[in-house]
């Protein structure tokens, strides 16, 4: 018959404890991290050139003026380690940044979350891919048309508490090694927004012909977690170049 010895029991019952405590405490915090056990390493795409530093965009980056953007889970970073698209961006921005986003967020959501704290000088918006992909789905828009009126719709509701601030609107952002058509929806919803902005005198980038033809020469694995949501590591590096060289883009066409 094996002895019983009390104080071995009542050590493996601590050991048992601890761990539990520890996985307890550790875990909630990996989770409000978005499951981030170690540093990030991110890289921009290539070097912050003159070039990209040539547009109305970065100047206004550099202004000193606030800026505010408003996007789905690109935008608050959900899928990249809490890193967002404009991170590269951000690092050149003289005034204060704030951010309207999660994942998710349809034009629709947008609306009904824009409060009085929801001011800037500045406002770039990223919103429309879900609400290609959730199409007649009634969270969002349905047709270019309606994502037009709700676009509209976001802007007359900033105004409210920003009457004098200047904006910018980003095409919905590309879907990669699409099967189902939801390419040419995004397109059709991209074209309705550059001749609304137009219209309106508001600025309109895409910056998706530009993050396609890299992804087409080096492969999505190295920049996309996956159709949608571009990697912590080099997407969000990627999709912050996309959108100065398409900034930058857009002038050389105006001084044509």
């Amino acid at each position: 018959m094996r002895n019983h010895n009390p104080r071995n029991h009542n050590k493996n019952t601590t050991i048992i404890l601890i761990c539990i405590l520890v996985v307890s405490i550790v875990t909630p915090i990996l989770i409000l991290n978005h499951t981030r056990p170690f540093p990030i390493r991110c890289q921009f795409y290539g070097e912050m050139t003159d070039e990209l530093k040539d547009s109305e965009l970065y100047e206004d980056m550099q202004s000193g003026k606030s800026f505010c953007f408003i996007g789905d889970s690109i935008t608050h970073g959900n899928e990249a380690y809490g890193i967002p698209w404009y991170k590269y961006l951000e690092t050149n921005i003289k005034g204060n940044t704030i951010h309207l986003s999660l994942g998710g967020w349809t034009t629709l959501d947008v609306i009904d979350n824009i409060s009085e704290s929801t001011t800037a000088d500045v406002y770039v918006i990223a919103i429309g891919i879900n609400d290609v992909l959730n199409i007649h789905c009634d969270v969002g828009a349905d047709t270019p048309e309606e994502y037009v009126e709700k676009c509209q719709k976001i802007v007359n509701l900033l105004k409210i508490n920003s009457p004098d601030a200047k904006y910018y609107f980003i095409a919905p952002w590309p879907i990669v090694d699409d099967t189902k058509g939801y390419d040419i929806i995004r397109d059709n919803f991209a074209d309705a927004l550059k001749d609304w902005c137009n219209k309106e005198d508001i600025i309109f980038l895409d910056p998706s012909p530009i993050i396609l033809s890299v992804l087409e020469m080096d492969g999505s694995s190295k920049y996309m977690l996956d159709d949608v949501h571009p990697n912590a590591t080099r997407g969000c590096g990627l999709y912050s170049y996309a959108v100065l060289d398409a900034a930058h883009q857009r002038r050389v066409d105006e001084s044509s």
